[in-house]
């Protein structure tokens, strides 16, 4: 399918895609096309349904190849690989999940979670909800994204849980996604995936890689290329295709500076050059992205101990 290239791992780790496809129940208005909007794209032919309220929506199709970061989502999501063995990879915060998506295998993305994804294509049944709008069949209290932080932390191999999964989207091709089977079926997913313990040793994943190679070689080719106009931390973090709270530790690891003390130094190693070159101090201080030069006057003399025109004048002798 043409349009569904792309999605699957936004699908899973909760990212906005758009899309069209059959819908039942509300999936074509309101609460339910937003959350069809959320779960990612889907083709002609994929099964989609939504519950009335618009509080959970399932669909189920094949969706293609992702590489790329995906904003956090109001919505939690889980999703099963029902068709081929594939490749699923989630970087956020300082944890990197990147393991074999077996069949069976559950990827659960909690609501405000943002990061790096990737999968391979992969036939899901992805599931959206709500939580802040679920309801227990038995009036349990609601269940916030920190309770599902364990089971975000692995691809979860559990056939009970497979099973209901598939059973409420064959049931609810028929009666919606609505009626006590769906709502006790939804209840036992997610107390299941709520009484999970935390990975041994922490998230299964681990740490995130070191920043290296060519990875690192171009965050500071981007670095050196934006000297003039500078460049934020986010815009490193996805060149590097690292959440910005991971690539600030990665690259400080990998430089022993933080990303905004190594830009300054490059700014000002390129300043010393354009000094040295003749260049007057006001266009030293644009060309290092230095719009007022007396901020650039100042900040040169902190770091050498002189203003940038002595300074020049001691080097020439």
């Amino acid at each position: 399918m043409n349009d569904e290239r792309g999605a699957g791992a936004k699908a899973a780790a909760g990212g906005d895609a758009g899309g069209g496809g059959r819908c039942e129940g509300a999936a074509g208005s309101g609460d339910g096309a937003a959350l069809a909007r959320a779960l990612g794209r889907y083709g002609a032919g994929t099964r989609l349904v939504a519950a009335p309220d618009g509080a959970v929506l399932m669909v189920e199709s094949r969706f293609g190849a992702f590489d790329g970061f995906v904003d956090a989502s109001g919505l939690t999501k889980l999703a099963l690989n029902v068709g081929r063995p594939a490749r699923y990879a989630h970087c956020d915060g300082d944890t990197r999940l990147c393991l074999p998506w077996a069949v069976g295998a559950l990827a659960v993305n909690p609501a405000g979670q943002s990061g790096w994804a990737t999968t391979s294509p992969v036939t899901m049944i992805g599931l959206a909800v709500d939580l802040a709008r679920f309801r227990w069949p038995d009036d349990r209290p609601a269940l916030g994204p920190d309770d599902l932080a364990a089971a975000a932390a692995r691809l979860t191999q559990d056939p009970a849980v497979a099973s209901v999964i598939t059973a409420m989207m064959r049931t609810a091709d028929d009666h919606g996604a609505s009626g006590a089977f769906f709502d006790h079926g939804l209840a036992l997913v997610l107390g299941r995936l709520a009484a999970l313990d935390p990975p041994s040793g922490g998230c299964a994943c681990g740490r995130v890689g070191r920043l290296r190679g060519q990875r690192l070689a171009r965050v500071l080719d981007l670095i050196e290329a934006r000297l003039g106009d500078g460049v934020a931390v986010a815009e490193m973090a996805a060149m590097a295709r690292m959440d910005a709270s991971a690539f600030t530790k990665a690259f400080a690891q990998a430089t022993g500076r933080t990303p905004f003390a190594y830009l300054t130094d490059r700014r000002m190693a390129r300043a010393q050059d354009l000094l040295l070159a003749g260049e007057p101090v006001t266009a030293t201080a644009a060309a290092v992205g230095y719009a007022n030069p007396a901020k650039f006057a100042a900040a040169f003399r902190r770091r050498y101990g002189c203003p940038p025109s002595h300074w020049r004048h001691a080097r020439r002798g």
